[in-house]
């Protein structure tokens, strides 16, 4: 039963140290604390707040997790700030082109075989799909026997 004791006790001992000794780095507001070693260049990290401090050959250095905020960067000469998918069904033939709305343009686009009477992968193949010259729409270019494909394109404000 002694031992039992002695072994419980040592591991309370154990925890109550531990918990004393941890370490609050980075501090309360972000402040990382070090020493560097005047000599050697040796650093260091310090909890100054537990009162650690340098020793009379180092030299105190503070800095932050964070860092300060940058300034504001200019804005993305294409950035997206919407966008929509324009569709066109039933397009018969070879080439089909979806126009996208006044003020926006293609972004990207494709087709997909619409499923009406015979099999995808025996009857549809997209040859070609990019976007028109001057980018307000998007052309694809298919291999069809006897159906329909339905064509799309992403447009966004750019």
């Amino acid at each position: 039963m002694r031992r039992i004791i002695v072994v419980g006790s040592a591991i309370l001992l154990v925890l109550a140290v531990g918990t004393v000794v941890r370490a609050a780095i980075p501090a309360a507001d972000g402040t990382i604390t070090g020493c560097r070693d005047n000599r050697t260049g040796a650093l260091r990290v310090i909890d100054a707040e537990a009162g650690q401090s340098c020793g009379s050959r180092e030299a105190l250095l503070t800095w932050n997790q964070t860092g300060p905020a940058g300034p504001q960067g200019p804005a993305g000469a294409n950035g997206v700030s919407g966008y929509e998918v324009v569709t066109a069904a039933g397009m018969g033939g070879f080439t089909a082109t979806v126009t996208c709305p006044t003020g926006k343009q293609a972004i990207s686009g494709g087709a997909h075989w619409n499923g009406l009477t015979r099999d995808p992968i025996e009857n549809f193949r997209l040859v070609g799909s990019y976007p028109t010259a001057d980018r307000t729409g998007w052309t694809v270019e298919y291999d069809l026997r006897g159906n329909t494909v339905d064509a799309y394109a992403i447009c966004a404000i750019t």
